[in-house]
């Protein structure tokens, strides 16, 4: 059997036991959409390393088969007795995951940017496709019959693939960089990193003018790695480099340099009294 027949050659297609039509027309771009929304998933599941969202995502395309089917046939034509009706159990399935993958999460408090790991952009393309064909059964649904089935089932779709990419992004950390931080992240550099830095590093300034050159460099190198370096280090290997992350990353550092200097003055003084009473 040949790939092509050329009987659509001049912009016209077939039916499921129904008449050719338009491939313009609203059917033929629904399920067009619902095809590209199943190439999308396969896409996401090229590249995603999770079993449990991978296990979802195949029973996921095989259903989509099943919509593809019931919107390609029209509700009159007798071949819709062999075509598997779109079951309102899927979308309970889905809701299930949903509700198990929300409960692992961080609340959602503003809109998360696309992104943060490459299974997460995918799955958020995939969710912007499903999005689409939504929209395209929906018009489809304002002059022909569309079993509601079908339109519960896209539109908790969207919603698991939306869930399902916070949680690839989640699993590294990843969500909270990509939305400009989240409101917590926000909150922790402006309310407890900020506030820290300066009246430490002048703090510590201050009181290493009283130190002797030689128990600064000791003082501050013999403390300060310890304490700085591995804050960065885990910083980055916790939650990835990205822009945002370096720019938390060096306020952590540049704080921790503070209370270090600050530390380290207070050290010396320590020993210079004591140094004092012992000489007395």
């Amino acid at each position: 059997m040949k790939i092509y027949t050329k009987t659509g050659d001049a912009g016209e297609t077939g039916l499921f036991g129904g008449p050719r039509v338009k491939k313009s027309g609203r059917r033929v771009e629904a399920y067009g959409e619902v095809d590209e929304l199943n190439a999308a998933i396969g896409a996401v599941r090229a590249q995603v390393e999770d079993p449990e969202v991978d296990s979802h995502l195949a029973r996921v395309q095989d259903e989509l088969f099943c919509v593809g089917a019931e919107l390609a046939t029209p509700h009159d034509a007798k071949a819709r007795a062999a075509i598997p009706p779109v079951d309102a159990r899927w979308t309970e399935r889905l809701e299930a995951a949903i509700d198990g993958w929300d409960a692992e999460l961080t609340p959602l408090r503003e809109f998360v940017l696309p992104g943060g790991t490459r299974t997460a952009a995918a799955l958020h393309l995939a969710r912007c496709v499903c999005r689409r064909a939504e929209r395209r059964v929906v018009a489809l649904a304002a002059e022909a019959e569309v079993a509601p089935e079908t339109l519960a089932y896209l539109n908790r779709l969207s919603d698991f693939l939306f869930v399902a990419a916070r949680l690839q992004g989640f699993d590294r950390n990843l969500e909270w960089a990509a939305a400009d931080l989240g409101a917590d992240g926000r909150r922790t550099v402006r309310h407890i990193i900020l506030p820290l830095i300066w009246p430490a590093v002048l703090a510590g300034a201050l009181i290493s003018v009283t130190l002797s050159i030689d128990e600064f460099v000791v003082t501050f190198f013999t403390v300060g790695p310890q304490l700085t370096l591995p804050i960065y280090i885990y910083t980055q290997i916790k939650f990835g480099v990205t822009p945002e992350v370096n720019a938390i990353a060096t306020l952590m550092l540049a704080a921790t340099l503070g209370i270090v200097l600050l530390g380290a003055g207070l050290l010396a003084m320590r020993r210079r009294l004591r140094r004092g009473r012992e000489g007395s």
